[in-house]
């Protein structure tokens, strides 16, 4: 009887297969990319490749797990136990994903889905869905929250939520995805994010 492979020998093949399939994929894109020169590179059987990911969308939508959690998932799932100051919550949150969203790993990998999802229209629905969209709901969320508290007065939370992401992330993320040499000083990113706060809060905190 063959050997049981255990759960932590699975995860490690998996983990030896992610890293390969990214430097692949950020080397060369989507459609120059093979699942056989991916099996090559992390030094696994094709077999093994196929036992973990069943396809190459499969593998390239687990790559971009991480990215995905960057671009949305990094707005707090839990409210505030208790008062806090909202200026101070809403900093925190749109720094972050202004780190997250201007780095050059994560901007190369976006690029891919957008040069990609035209002919792989789940790859950017599902980057949309699992990423910006769910970070969205949660930032409505925190702001219906804050709402309730009667510390800004906001009628639609979606709408308020979509609005404060756009306006956080301003033209740095479409100027980093147009010039791959480019990316903002953290000077910048924090002068702005207190411009944004000026702003948003201007009209909407409670007085």
């Amino acid at each position: 009887m063959s050997e049981m492979i255990q759960p932590e020998s699975c995860n490690a093949k998996a983990a030896q297969v992610l890293m390969a399939a990214r430097e692949l994929f950020l080397a060369n894109g989507f459609q120059r990319t093979s699942m056989d020169q991916v099996a090559a590179r992390a030094n696994v059987s094709k077999t093994t490749l196929y036992a973990h990911f069943t396809s190459k969308e499969a593998l390239f939508l687990s790559v971009l797990e991480e990215e995905k959690r960057r671009l949305g998932l990094g707005i707090p799932k839990d409210l505030p136990a208790g008062p806090v100051e909202v200026r101070d919550w809403l900093r925190t949150i749109a720094r972050s994903l202004l780190d997250a969203m201007t780095q050059p790993t994560v901007m190369s990998l976006f690029r891919l889905v957008i040069a990609e999802c035209v002919h792989a229209p789940a790859l950017g629905r599902t980057m949309w869905e699992e990423g910006p969209a769910v970070g969205q709901q949660r930032m409505a969320r925190l702001l219906a929250h804050f709402a309730r508290q009667g510390q800004l007065n906001i009628d639609d939370p979606d709408l308020v939520a979509n609005r404060f992401l756009s306006l956080v992330r301003g033209d740095f993320t479409m100027h980093c995805l147009m010039d791959a040499r480019w990316s903002p000083a953290k000077e910048a990113i924090a002068a702005h994010v207190e411009q944004s706060l000026d702003f948003f809060l201007q009209h909407y905190a409670v007085r």
